[in-house]
């Protein structure tokens, strides 16, 4: 995190696509493998996510630490750390049974 705050610093340089360009591969990162893990997630795991997932939606957004997080999620236009990963492991559990994502979500409700 602290290498994001040397190359995001939170007031000018850089520019809103480089910062969100910046934001995805961290995410990406972040949620490697998240198949396997994702459903076994405890409480605690989730917010140590969410909490990560915070301070690169202030760098996103320029914004001060008192915005609220679910604000940070609609001005960053990135969705909650914790979703993604399930929606990646109903994918890929999804693809596993030759099934299509629409399909996977339909079965599950």
């Amino acid at each position: 995190m602290r290498s994001l705050g040397r190359i995001m610093p939170n007031v000018g340089a850089s520019k809103a696509r480089k910062r969100r360009l910046l934001a995805t591969v961290i995410t990406s990162q972040t949620l490697y493998g998240c198949q396997v893990w994702a459903d076994k997630m405890t409480l605690g795991g989730r917010k140590n996510l969410k909490k990560s997932q915070r301070s690169i939606m202030l760098r996103v957004t320029s914004t001060y630490r008192t915005v609220v997080s679910d604000a940070l999620n609609i001005l960053s236009g990135i969705p909650p750390i914790d979703l993604q990963a399930m929606d990646r492991m109903e994918n890929y559990n999804a693809g596993k049974e030759g099934r299509n994502t629409t399909e996977a979500r339909e079965t599950s409700k």
